[in-house]
């Protein structure tokens, strides 16, 4: 049997082994539904119940206000202009972007422990948010986990935050979350290898005859793993085998994304893995989603491994209320927001680097089959297009005497930058300004924040591969040069994928790809200007109270911190956290990880506006802010 070095199915692939993952992924029966039978809220409702059951807690009013949300502190949501049904939708889109199929995720252990680790305890150690069962969400999966043939994360898994004040929960839509994504990610992955260490091998399967009977030793992780999906400790060789072919190629997809992300390459053995440097963790609340995008682009839709490149510059989620109405998006502005495909094109792209697929091979007349589901996408927008920031809690305290002195120093201070915006306003534009990390704009000093994110932006490149010779967008604009091996902006090759994708989804014999298709087997910012690309974005601050850490890159623990002269901000400080300190607007410094300020893209340098102030006019503005 042979497979592609990306997990893609082959077309030499031997019958036996398609003929087995058919199999393996024939109906299950109640055990394979009920994955072991518990009735504890992880596991998944059996499908004739999921409607009924659904339907008697749709009827509950306080579970569906605080949709669904699982917390020992009651829970309230923010008004912000969604009805809970409008956030569950939310949570529930199915946008396009596989992680891999839903019964191997829900059959997966712990990599050190024998519980699931799709139990919503164990995901919420990562910041996810648990939620009940309900119609959208049978599984009873956290946040932005989405359940189909394969399950799917969504942009509410990293933009749906939560704090902690005075014995209640605050959820907030459109917040920065404090999952982390990074840990999570490469844990799945070693779960996944851990359920392989024990496994027979393909080899050993080969051998026996299709019908032959395996006993599956519910000693080992594979043993247990592979009866909560066949359903039995039983099972005909052929289903094993077509199970295990289905797992190694999931693994071997989890772990190159990984690979990619972490070290810039892809290693044939997990000792080589072990031994090689990688960058320094992101932490709670933080992704370097830009060199993720970029790898799923110029790496994985290319199949150029030699494109891959450490994604070492995280940034704080940002928060996504308002983003309609932004001209550009991204903490360096990289996504052209007001262009005619701009939120199609940011939203588009966002699916690509979660996991998307992009089918770059065969018929390409028309741009490129992938996994993107438009509909859900135009949907999201539709809902963020409506969503408002969130309002400070009157129970958070505010000193209201302080305000209108607070106003004032805004006015004089941040308003150029800072636009003021009416969060209820159905008409409101962001007017987001462009800032030159290094040079000056006005009376005001260099913004001089850490700039990693903004120059592997601008220097990235990558050899054109596949796409050599054809048009960067729309036919008979600029072309890639006639070389395969040709090095262009890695950006560029970002726009094509997802310009090619978006083409494609107006022609009718458009696929939607899956992680089962056999074909698996100018909305950017352009890349000639040069210097102003070393630059990041402001915008209005209406909800920034609730978006700590502060700076793109989430350097600086809270807005006390922030207005102090950058040699006296704390170099380094805990994040992970849940609990609000409203004197500060920040979080509290607490939490498992230990933010260092001196590591490479971590610098809190820079932002020196306001840090001059009077100690009163910065008290004051504080309550100002907490207004915005």
């Amino acid at each position: 049997m042979t497979s592609s070095p990306f997990g893609w199915i082959c077309k030499r692939a031997s019958c036996f082994a398609i003929i087995a993952i058919g199999v393996a992924l024939s109906p299950f029966g109640a055990a394979g539904q009920e994955l072991g039978g518990s009735t504890d809220w992880d596991t998944p409702l059996p499908r004739s119940s999921r409607p009924r059951i659904a339907a008697a807690l749709a009827t509950v009013d306080p579970i569906v206000a605080r949709r669904f949300g699982v917390s020992e502190l009651p829970i309230e949501y923010l008004s912000q202009n969604w009805t809970p049904a409008e956030s569950l939708e939310f949570y529930s889109l199915r946008q396009g972007s596989p992680l891999m199929q839903r019964e191997i995720f829900n059959a997966l252990e712990q990599p050190n422990d024998t519980g699931l680790f799709r139990e919503s305890n164990f995901l919420a150690g990562y910041g996810f948010l648990p939620q009940l069962r309900h119609l959208q969400n049978p599984d009873g999966y956290p946040v932005g986990f989405v359940g189909g043939t394969a399950v799917e994360l969504n942009c509410s898994a990293c933009h749906t935050s939560r704090m902690r004040f005075a014995g209640k929960e605050y959820r907030i839509d459109g917040g920065q979350a404090q999952t982390d994504v990074e840990s999570w990610l490469r844990d799945l992955a070693l779960a996944m290898q851990r359920t392989l260490d024990d496994a027979p091998t393909l080899e050993e399967l080969e051998d026996l005859t299709p019908s032959g009977q395996l006993d599956l030793d519910q000693q080992t992780k594979f043993g247990r793993f592979a009866k909560r999906v066949l359903g039995a400790d039983r099972a005909p060789a052929s289903r094993v085998f077509g199970l295990l072919t289905l797992l190694e190629r999931q693994y071997a997809r989890r772990q190159r994304y990984n690979d990619f992300n972490d070290y810039g390459r892809r290693f044939a053995a997990s000792a080589d893995r072990a031994a090689a440097a990688r960058h320094e963790p992101y932490g709670p609340g933080r992704l370097d989603a830009l060199g993720a995008i970029l790898n799923q682009a110029c790496a994985e839709a290319t199949q150029r491994e030699d494109n891959a490149s450490v994604a070492n510059a995280p940034v704080n989620y940002p928060a996504i209320w308002d983003a309609p109405q932004h001209k550009h998006v991204q903490w360096n502005g990289a996504v052209d927001n007001a262009s005619f495909l701009g939120p199609l094109g940011r939203n588009a792209g966002q699916v690509v680097g979660v996991f998307g697929l992009v089918e770059l091979q065969g018929d390409t007349v028309v741009g490129y089959d992938s996994s993107i589901n438009f509909d859900a996408v135009n949907r999201a927008e539709s809902l963020i297009t409506k969503l408002w920031s969130p309002p400070w809690p009157a129970e958070f305290g505010r000193d209201t005497a302080q305000v209108a002195r607070g106003q004032a120093v805004y006015a004089s201070n941040c308003i150029d930058c800072h636009a003021l915006m009416k969060r209820d306003d159905p008409a409101r534009q962001a007017n987001d300004v462009l800032i030159p990390i290094d040079g000056v704009v006005g009376p005001y000093p260099k913004l001089g924040t850490d700039s990693l994110t903004a120059k592997n932006w601008n220097d990235r490149q990558a050899v054109t591969g596949p796409l050599a010779a054809r048009y960067v967008t729309k036919p008979l604009s600029t072309r890639f040069p006639n070389d395969a091996t040709a090095r262009v902006p890695a950006r560029d090759i970002l726009t094509h994928v997802v310009f090619g994708a978006i083409a494609r989804s107006f022609v009718p014999w458009r696929e939607e790809l899956t992680l089962d298709s056999a074909a698996q087997r100018g909305m950017l910012a352009p890349s000639s200007i040069g210097q102003t690309l070393m630059r990041y974005k402001s915008r209005p601050l209406n909800g920034v109270w609730s978006t700590a850490p502060y700076l793109h890159n989430g350097s600086v623990l809270d807005m006390v911190e922030l207005l102090k002269p950058p040699a006296n901000r704390k170099t380094s400080f805990h994040v992970g956290t849940i609990e609000y300190n409203p004197t500060a607007l920040g979080f509290k410094d607490e939490g498992s990880f230990v933010f260092d300020t001196t590591k490479p893209g971590n610098s809190n340098a820079g932002h020196t506006y306001g840090t001059a102030l009077p100690e009163a006019d910065k008290k004051a503005l504080l309550e100002y802010l907490k207004g915005l």
